[in-house]
């Protein structure tokens, strides 16, 4: 219970502070079409990330863009190898233009995150 009361005060935080909560409250979000420039961008930017970039594999591309606040969110999977050299399975994570972030979705047991809420909302994930 205290946990959850954490991640929501964490997640709140988080939303209130920052540009991206705009968007997450914005009822005007739409999909658009994913172009192969911002697919090059996005993976561009996740890459660095990884431990091993070279074995990452995407998947599942989605544009999201809010009319009211006019932010670009791209979100995907991608699986790559782990420290052991197996693939740990394909995780999301979001592209952010404004603010300029990256976001992976934690995959681990722990993985209530404030990054992981923040990456459902903004990729509408269910």
């Amino acid at each position: 219970m205290r946990t959850n009361f954490l991640l929501a005060l964490v997640v709140g935080c988080f939303f209130s502070l920052n540009p991206v909560s705009a968007f997450a409250q914005q009822s005007s979000a739409v999909s658009v079409e994913v172009t192969q420039s911002m697919i090059d961008e996005s993976i561009e930017r996740v890459l660095p990330l990884l431990r091993d970039p070279y074995s990452a594999r995407f998947s599942d591309w989605k544009a999201i863009y809010s009319e009211g606040t006019g932010h670009l969110d791209i979100c995907g999977k991608v699986n790559a190898k782990n420290a052991y050299g197996g693939y740990s399975g394909a995780a999301w994570f979001v592209v952010s233009e404004s603010p300029s972030k990256v976001l992976l979705y934690d995959n681990s047991a722990s993985g209530a995150t404030a990054s992981n809420g923040i990456i459902k909302v903004l990729c509408q994930l269910q």
